[in-house]
């Protein structure tokens, strides 16, 4: 009998563990003794998939890229036909992710934490923010494309500030022991998109209509 399924489910008992104790208090202070106590299991098991805390650090930035993948990729808004609304719907299931999970983001948590400390997860956590800057600027690209050719704004800028208004308001969201702030962060941004597009909706509509005056 196979035992492929009962060691997947010990691996995944200590990274659920390791996920949920770097969120409460970072990497650094999250101790192996910590992970197996919180997995309910030995430290032998822990050595049996990981060699040292550092791999099982690369194992939990990866589950947790994995695990936003799996959310996002089968969100409900990559059905709406519009790829503005889209765009909308991208902002606003971050919000509910926000609202319904935890108050943090691994790779950013590592990002600040390791950046000096460890070359290679800081290394895996500046390749997941260009990834996640990639998949968005796309979405930016698309609407942009549709809606508002000729806006004066770059996709991939876009994308960096949606990142950075998303960490830095999980940022202020644990300061402030207020975990709204992220979803009111995420309404500024969202109002700032619009104004993006709007501006430029507005001023076609505008040269047409000159356009017309004219003839």
């Amino acid at each position: 009998m196979s035992s492929r399924p009962a060691e997947s489910s010990t691996r995944e008992r200590l990274l659920e563990a390791a996920i949920g104790l770097s969120l409460e208090k970072g990497f650094a202070d999250t101790t192996v003794a910590e992970v197996c106590e919180r997995a309910e299991l030995t430290k032998g098991a822990f050595f049996h998939y990981f060699n040292d805390k550092e791999a099982m650090g690369k194992a939990v930035l990866e589950q947790w890229i994995a695990n936003g993948n799996a959310n996002y990729g089968s969100a409900p808004f990559w059905k709406l036909a519009d790829p503005l609304e889209r765009v909308y719907g991208y902002i606003d299931f971050t919000s509910e992710l926000t609202r319904t999970g935890p108050c943090g983001c691994l790779v950013g948590i590592y990002s600040q934490e390791l950046w000096q400390s460890q070359p290679e997860l800081r290394a895996d956590c500046e390749a997941a923010f260009t990834a996640w800057a990639d998949g968005l600027a796309q979405l930016f690209d698309e609407a942009k494309a549709r809606q508002a050719p000729k806006a004066n704004f770059d996709p991939r800028g876009l994308a960096y500030h949606f990142i950075a208004v998303f960490e830095g308001g999980l940022i202020l969201a644990r300061a402030y022991r207020r975990p709204e702030i992220v979803d009111e962060q995420l309404e500024h941004f969202k109002r700032y998109v619009k104004g993006l597009f709007e501006a430029e909706l507005t001023g076609t509509k505008r040269r047409k209509e000159a356009r017309r005056a004219k003839v």
